[in-house]
């Protein structure tokens, strides 16, 4: 089992080698405020445009974020107003009728003739000329481009355009100097049938696509899915989340977000509006990402989408192919090969193996790995029960990984670094086998049948009744979009190991689950078992359980860089293993207390 164990593994490892290369290679991360923000700040601070990018890119500044300029913001600004049957621009100004000559052909294909202040919109209404884009200002454009820092565009899905609009809107982008391409509002442009072309005008125009984190933009997965060769991820924070949080917690979150979830673009808000001068307190901000970004390893810079891993198949087939030992194994012990629902149930999960040898079957081989390890991690701590705590506690641990490790080298492409797509059997792989292995030990005690019939324990009742609900609870925190929020004080803990530790590793591992399973073996290696309930052993394996679940799912989260992964697996281990041999210790000599 071990020997087999050991060689998925290598496998595994093998695969990985190819995703930790592509990772390797993308460590830029650009540092990005709204060129809106700039412009407020520099004002209040009586410099240039030019003055204050000078002073912001030497504190770290990479890029800056521009959105289209619209009729209605000429208006807003003076520079221009609706009479009947036209638009009046103040001063007349050649570039910046030209402009308003270009977006209106288009969105409506209107042709308007050179010369004048008074551009002619015919029978278009005001407030529909208003919405009217002008594309990025190239003018502004060309002032940050030659402070060598580069320009994300946001451009909006208007109603009533054509797949023309899609592809002469982003031509412009790319003439002004954008680098990349960011949605604005809360469609994707060409959204819905103009997609194709939304991908093949930025293919065709070297831009990259930006895909903002937590953000809810229809056509946004369409475009991740179909182009993953164009995406880079973006995080920013809203202003009332900024508001809520100190200079700590502000730093934190934009250097995880790159380092622990591959954010390639980091878009940053004030964290103060009042500063003397106020461009000070902006450029200190800018300053400090900086040198968190390098102190998480990762370099500010101009992003760049994530190579393809290319692994080759024939890798991918016989890592699937290595399972089957381990799957023979486990219907071995568990379900005895002459009873037809043991072959049916063996055949079945084979297929589901043997499936991960082709692209279409990976995530149902990937489903097996993540459920059948800890499994048999279990198992072999009673048909091969280790010598001591130490080694069953390793043993048990590494068994399990090897499930997370299969999951995360089937499932390894880029796609899945750019979430584009992602493992789907998250909650099932988390859950599934702690109810297994609570049942497995329960039966496997041979006290079951006798407890069917005998009155219930309060004791063992009310702690199922609470690991159930536990559980539950779990359910709704897994994953990144989880609904269930978190608490203040979890957030403060959380901020505390981040500051103590270099990956915080997950609190159900290191408090709960890996101090039970250090536990859990203390009392079979010191045959105590005998003195306990099934419902009891059942309850301390499920508690067990908990941790190598959660070890496995720490790999299922394929956009998560796979050094940050394995080295919270390794610090979960270390600060369970310890707690778990203090709580062992003392639960010892309670019980020689009580003999």
């Amino acid at each position: 089992m071990l020997i087999s164990c050991l060689v998925t593994a290598l496998l595994a490892a093998f695969s990985l080698s190819y995703r930790y290369r592509a990772e390797s290679r993308n460590r830029a991360v650009g540092v990005t405020l709204e060129l809106d923000t700039i412009l407020n700040y520099a004002a209040s601070s009586n410099l240039s445009l030019e003055e204050a990018l000078i002073k912001l890119k030497g504190a770290g500044l990479t890029g800056v974020v521009m959105a289209e300029e619209t009729v209605g913001d000429l208006i807003s600004d003076g520079r221009a107003s609706i009479v009947p049957q036209a638009i009046l621009l103040t001063n007349e100004d050649a570039a910046l009728r030209a402009r308003i000559a270009q977006g209106l052909e288009r969105r409506f294909n209107m042709f308007v003739p050179n010369g004048g202040s008074t551009i002619a919109i015919g029978g278009l209404n005001g407030a529909l000329a208003r919405t009217v884009s002008l594309g990025i200002d190239d003018i502004l454009a060309a002032e940050v481009i030659n402070q060598g820092i580069f320009i994300i565009g946001r451009m909006s899905n208007p109603s009533g355009v054509n797949s023309d609009y899609v592809k002469n809107t982003i031509a412009q982008a790319a003439q002004a100097g954008v680098a990349v391409f960011l949605p604005q509002g809360d469609q994707v442009l060409g959204r819905r049938d103009a997609i194709p072309t939304l991908i093949t005008a930025l293919t065709g125009n070297k831009m990259l696509y930006a895909t903002p984190e937590f953000a809810r933009i229809g056509g946004d997965a369409n475009v991740v899915a179909q182009a993953p060769e164009l995406v880079v991820r973006l995080h920013a924070a809203q202003t009332a989340e900024i508001d809520k949080l100190t200079l700590g917690g502000v730093l934190e979150r934009y250097g995880k977000a790159a380092a622990e979830r591959n954010q390639r673009v980091l878009l940053l808000r004030p964290l103060s509006f009042t500063s003397d001068p106020p461009l000070d307190g902006l450029t200190d901000l800018v300053s400090k990402v900086d040198r968190q970004l390098r102190k998480e390893g990762l370099v500010p810079g101009v992003p760049h989408a994530f190579d393809d891993p290319a692994v080759p198949s024939w890798l991918l087939a016989l890592l699937a192919i290595s399972m089957l030992p381990a799957l023979f194994l486990f219907h071995l012990v568990n379900l005895p090969l002459a009873h037809v629902q043991g072959r049916i149930s063996f055949v079945v999960l084979g297929l589901a193996v043997l499936s991960g040898v082709i692209e279409p079957g990976r995530n149902y081989a990937a489903l097996v790995a993540a459920m059948l390890y800890p499994v048999l991690a279990f198992m072999l701590l009673v048909h091969a029960p280790p010598k001591n705590i130490l080694a069953g506690y390793l043993r048990t641990s590494l068994v399990s990984l090897v499930g997370g490790l299969v999951v995360a080298g089937l499932l390894n492409g880029l796609p899945f670094l750019v979430k584009a797509d992602s493992f789907s059997g998250v909650k099932l792989a988390h859950f599934a086998p702690i109810a297994f292995i609570g049942l497995w030990f329960w039966v496997r005690n041979g006290q079951w049948r006798t407890a069917m019939g005998d009155p219930v324990r309060w004791g063992q009742a009310l702690l199922g009744f609470g690991l159930m609900a536990a559980l539950l609870f779990m359910a709704t925190r897994t994953g990144n979009d989880s609904p269930a929020g978190v608490s203040g004080v979890e957030m403060q803990f959380r901020a505390l190991l981040d500051q103590w530790l270099y990956v915080r590793p997950r609190t159900k591992e290191f408090l709960i689950g890996h101090p039970a399973l250090v536990v859990l073996l203390g009392a079979l290696i010191a045959r105590r078992t005998e003195t306990l309930a099934s419902g009891w052993l059942a309850i301390g394996a499920m508690v067990a359980a908990i941790g190598q679940t959660s070890l496995v799912n720490t790999l299922c989260h394929l956009h998560t860089p796979l050094a940050v992964g394995l080295t919270r697996i390794l610090v979960g281990l270390v600060l369970g293993g310890i707690i778990g041999a203090l709580g062992w210790g003392a639960w010892s000599r309670f019980a020689a207390a009580h003999r």
